[in-house]
């Protein structure tokens, strides 16, 4: 799935038109970003914790009898899991500095376009 990405560009045509609400389009756009993957870092997290019980209890039940392989299996899902939840909070740390960096780009773009009219 492409992810909608604004550029420095697409930010100074968005003032060069004259668009009512920029900063509001802007916002939408990385928020949308933004709250895809805060659900896919909580979705691993609830799936990490549900593999966490359920090996605990395959290696440490009493009466539950675990093939060696199923612990591997749960191990290597564990951090799968693992894996992607911290890759998507590193990019929800990305999308923010982009947000301001457009938001930057905004600000100047507007200073300058006022100060020519």
């Amino acid at each position: 799935m492409q992810v909608p990405q604004l550029t420095g560009f697409d930010v100074v045509e968005l003032v060069t038109a004259h668009i009512a609400g920029a900063e509001e389009r802007i916002e939408r756009v990385y928020q949308w970003q933004f709250d895809r993957l805060m659900a896919v870092v909580k979705a691993t997290a609830v799936i990490s914790a549900s593999i966490i019980a359920t090996l605990g209890t395959a290696l440490f039940g009493e009466h539950v009898r675990t093939e060696w392989w199923l612990a591997v299996v749960l191990v290597v899902c564990l951090s799968a899991a693992v894996a992607i939840g911290v890759f998507s909070f590193a990019r929800l740390g990305r999308i923010r500095r982009e947000y301001l960096a457009n938001l930057s780009v905004l600000g100047v773009t507007r200073q300058r376009t006022q100060t020519r009219s």
